[in-house]
């Protein structure tokens, strides 16, 4: 499989318009694997890739690993959202409303 292959089918798996933006995604997603792997590991997959892959995986840069743990934030939950409350105004209403 070629790059420009491996590029069309994940084209079309995230249903782009344009391979550039399936490079884009490669990209970021080959750093964020590349930044949890020591150096080694990076050598060695780029060894077993075919060789126009492979080449493109050297030159991919890791995502600077504070980078990822700031993104950690973004799947942690937040705070409990509050419960819908009623219009204060009608709360203090003292005349009841029908509603036709």
């Amino acid at each position: 499989m070629t790059v420009k292959e491996f590029l069309e089918t994940v084209r079309k798996g995230l249903e782009a318009d344009n391979i550039q933006d399936a490079d884009k995604v490669v990209r970021v997603v080959a750093g964020a694997l590349k930044a949890g792997m020591p150096q080694e590991a990076q050598t060695a997959l780029g060894r077993l890739l075919p060789e126009d892959m492979g080449s493109a995986w050297e030159e991919v840069d890791a995502v600077p690993r504070d980078h990822i743990e700031r993104e950690d934030m973004y799947l942690e939950e937040g705070p409990p959202e509050e419960p819908p409350r009623a219009c204060p105004a009608l709360e203090r209403s003292e005349h009841s409303v029908d509603v036709i």
